[in-house]
């Protein structure tokens, strides 16, 4: 069930947080997939499914149903399999999830 925006704008919210808690941006394949795309284009690499699919390393059947959940709130276009604004926007906001920041190269110990 989606809420109207308008609905969620009361007190203190902002734009991007309704946009983030509409997206239910607690789900950790959705963010990834959304700053998948946002490191791809980062990077000037063309996003694709199969790309998003090795840069979270979830399945193609997550990827997908991650980037329709996240199309309806508005964050991706999901045919073009691109950012839309408010989803640079929240993805810069959100950073990388805690399992992409966590993945360091460590040398070994002398």
């Amino acid at each position: 069930m989606l809420i109207e925006v308008k609905d969620l704008l009361v007190g203190n919210w902002t734009d991007q947080q309704v946009l983030i808690r509409s997206a239910g941006m607690n789900n950790t394949a959705r963010h990834a997939v959304l700053f998948a795309l946002f490191k791809l284009a980062k990077n000037d690499r063309h996003a694709t499914i199969l790309r998003l699919v090795s840069e979270t390393g979830h399945g193609r059947a997550v990827v997908e149903a991650s980037l329709q959940a996240l199309d309806r709130a508005g964050l991706v276009d999901q045919e073009r399999v691109r950012l839309t604004m408010g989803g640079l926007a929240t993805a810069a906001l959100l950073g990388a999830p805690a399992r992409a920041r966590n993945t360091r190269a460590f040398g070994r110990a002398a």
